[in-house]
């Protein structure tokens, strides 16, 4: 991959203003950040770090611990799904591995495909959630059953998707929603369906299971909005460790999971359903070990930090003493890049003016003056400590794109919109590139891989409004629409 990075990065001349990347955990994207790192370094003279630049996508980590969550039987055998999936000689998903594990269960090959009776036989394995999944497979593979459900409930079931976040569960909500018209459904197809009937002990466990998924779920739906950016990784962690410290009582009080401290776990809330009682332990497993790959990078808790309703105050609130001060030097050695770098001519004009020569009117009036001297206070100090403030605008990252924020930290603001400007999830590139299959109709099939590369991105710059007006070729010559040479984007500013 790293050959096609650096043929992008020519391209649209990205060199001096590569920041960071943002993937999945797959070991590859950071063997590919290595040798992207000796590629800038011996063509450009650019020092590029692959661990400090490289952040990890939110929903593929919340993902994992889903997966963990609804599939996995024991720590060993998540490590070694996590392990097989990090081996750079497999192109497997943790998903993959621990959906191979569960069908393993029970499954045999006759005569190279897979037996379906062995394959339900495996999904039932794990419970309610493996017979949900069953009959959603039985009514996708008949339109018949499929036209009878619909009859019934008049609104589609779902199914589960390995590759799509959140399906298990929409599936849940689906179900529950329509509990009524399931159990109807079922009762048709009984004879069929005899091993994955819904019991009611069945029932309060998907909806267990479905109120304990809830925040998770919206979790990843905050992180691929628009307005999305890093800040909110860590927050969102922080909520989905509440989360499952609701569900784990330690001698009858919360146990402590934001401080990512292993605790023996006495009693459960679920403690009479031992499969919800390893089913929460499992999720709270993973979300733990990739919390702690944050760590690695100082770019999460600093977001975090310069977040204007947050600052130093969350940290204090919800962090334990040692990882506080640890996220906090961090964050001040990522400030040790800016605070010394030139002001802008605008901030330096305005420096200047203050410190003109002054009236002796205007002394008098400042000696009367009731407000702090602003001294040469450190800028990241004074914010982090000033108490939080409500944002009027919809972001942080709009915040510190205003005026006020731009004089009042002239070189702050510069480190704020450098890394506010990091998406929490890598969803956005993924959705242009699936959308390709759009593009690639039947009576499309000879486009070349140029020609497509250029329509999913001028599509995308369009409908995020990058280009603005319309030039178009006539006998060898451009004619202007609208606008002038002026409103052409730079390339280099398009990603």
């Amino acid at each position: 991959m790293t050959p096609h990075l650096m043929e992008i990065i020519r391209k649209y001349h990205l060199a001096p203003r590569i920041g960071y990347f943002t993937g999945d955990n797959d070991a590859k994207n950071d063997t590919c950040l290595r040798q992207l790192a000796v590629g800038l370094s011996q063509e450009y003279g650019l020092t590029f770090d692959p661990v400090s630049s490289r952040t990890r996508c939110a929903g593929h980590i919340i993902n994992l611990s889903l997966q963990a969550f609804l599939f996995a039987t024991s720590e060993d055998a998540l490590q070694a799904a996590i392990e097989q999936a990090q081996d750079e000689a497999n192109d497997v998903t943790v998903s993959d591995t621990l959906h191979d594990r569960i069908q393993s269960n029970t499954c045999q090959k006759s005569h190279g495909r897979r037996n379906k009776r062995n394959d339900t036989a495996g999904w039932r394995s794990i419970g309610p959630m493996g017979k949900l999944h069953n009959i959603a497979v039985f009514i996708r593979n008949s339109t018949v059953r499929n036209d009878a459900w619909d009859d019934i409930a008049g609104k589609a079931l779902g199914i589960d998707n390995i590759t799509r976040w959140n399906s298990w569960f929409k599936l849940l909500d689906a179900a529950i929603s329509q509990e009524g018209s399931l159990s109807i459904f079922l009762n048709q197809y009984h004879e069929e369906l005899e091993d994955d009937i819904l019991t009611h002990d069945d029932w309060q466990v998907l909806k267990m299971t479905h109120e304990f998924l809830q925040p998770f779920y919206q979790a990843t739906l905050e992180q691929q909005m628009e307005w999305a950016s890093i800040d909110q990784v860590l927050e969102n962690m922080d909520i989905l460790f509440l989360q499952f410290e609701n569900a784990k009582v330690s001698h009858g009080r919360a146990v402590r999971s934001i401080t990512r401290l292993v605790v023996i776990l006495k009693q459960v809330k679920y403690v009479n359903n031992a499969r919800m009682v390893n089913s929460v332990h499992m999720g709270w497993w993973v979300l733990s070990k990739y919390y702690e790959e944050s760590d690695k990078n100082p770019i999460y808790a600093t977001a975090l930090l310069l977040h204007p309703e947050k600052r130093r105050r969350y940290l204090d609130r919800h962090w334990a003493e040692e990882w506080r001060q640890t996220a906090i030097a961090g964050a001040r050695r990522h400030w040790a890049k800016y605070k010394d770098r030139p002001l802008s001519s605008d901030s330096a004009a305005r420096l200047s003016n203050e410190r003109r020569e002054v009236t002796p009117y205007e002394r008098i009036k400042q000696s009367m003056s009731v407000l702090d001297e602003p001294g040469d206070e450190d800028e990241f100090e004074k914010f982090v400590n000033s108490p939080p403030r409500h944002m009027t605008t919809n972001t942080p990252l709009e915040w510190w794109c205003r005026e006020e924020q731009r004089i009042e930290y002239p070189r702050l603001h510069q480190m704020a919109i450098d890394i506010l400007s990091v998406p929490a999830m890598s969803d956005d590139p993924e959705r242009v590139f699936s959308c390709a299959r759009r593009t690639i109709s039947w009576d499309r099939a000879r486009l070349s891989t140029d020609t497509i590369e250029k329509l999913q991105c001028l599509s995308n710059w369009v409908k995020n409004d990058l280009i603005r007006k319309l030039y178009v070729a006539i006998d060898d010559e451009i004619m202007v629409v609208a606008g002038d040479d002026d409103d052409i984007p730079d390339p280099s500013l398009l990603y």
